[in-house]
Parts: C-alpha cells; sequence; structure tokens
C-alpha cells in the first residue's frame, strides 16, 4: 500500500540533499578539483544518498505488495525529478533548455542518467534486498 506523504517526503529529502550537496561541492570542492570532478563526486555521491532513501523508505513499505509499491515509487520518483529538473530548473533557476538537456549526454561524460537510474531503480532494488533479509531471518 502507498503511504504518499513516505513517497513524497523521502523525495523531498532526496532533493534536499542533492542541492545541499551542490552548493557544497560548488563552493568547497570545486575550486580544488574542477567542475568535472565536481560533478562525478555530486553524482557519486548522490547516487549512494538516493539507495540509501530509498532503503530507508522501503523499511516503511515491507509487506505482501512492497516490490509492486517499490516499483511505483521508482516510476514516480523518477517522474518528479525529471519534472522539478526542468521547470523548476528553466523557470525559478534560469537555465537554458540546451543547459538542461546537456546533462542528459552521457556520451559527453555527464553522469545524471545515472541519478535518475538510481531514483528508479533504487526503491526496488532495496525493496527486494529487505524482503531477501526477511525470508533469510523468517519474518
Amino acid at each position: 500500500m502507498f503511504k504518499w506523504h513516505a513517497l513524497v517526503g523521502y523525495w523531498l529529502l532526496i532533493g534536499l540533499f542533492a542541492v545541499g550537496n551542490a552548493i557544497l561541492a560548488g563552493l568547497l570542492i570545486q575550486p580544488w578539483v574542477g567542475e568535472y570532478a565536481t560533478h562525478v563526486y555530486k553524482s557519486v555521491l548522490g547516487v549512494a544518498f538516493v539507495f540509501f532513501a530509498s532503503w530507508l523508505y522501503s523499511r516503511s513499505t515491507r509487506g505482501p505488495a512492497a516490490i509492486r509499491v517499490a516499483w511505483a515509487t521508482g516510476l514516480l520518483w523518477l517522474l518528479m525529478t525529471i519534472a522539478f529538473e526542468f521547470l523548476a530548473g528553466h523557470y525559478a533557476f534560469g537555465n537554458s533548455w540546451e543547459r538542461l538537456f546537456a546533462d542528459y549526454r552521457i556520451w559527453n561524460g555527464r553522469l545524471w542518467a545515472l541519478f535518475l537510474a538510481a531514483t528508479f531503480f533504487g526503491p526496488p532494488a532495496m525493496a527486494g534486498l529487505l524482503a531477501q533479509a526477511g525470508k533469510r531471518a523468517g519474518w
């Protein structure tokens, strides 16, 4: 069963982390290592945090429908993230459409697609791991 408050709450937590990560990395890391290394750092840390948040979220959605709920959650997180990226990125933060689409060019070394993949696959992956752990523990 969906717990909408948890679904939205954890997505907001991921968003707050991503924004904070970007700000801190821009201020503290980029001057030392440059733009691309900072991009890699932000991407890797962001993906790790998405999986951590997915694990926390999946702990609250155990049960027979947990995997189905986790797939739906991943899809909703992905759609909300893309919508936020384009709507807020363009209209609130003033980024050009070209700049926003440039982050999707993985062949140019941009890793944003990995973050999006984590938002989609994180919840079902963590729900599956917790289900397996529960079976082993006899839950």
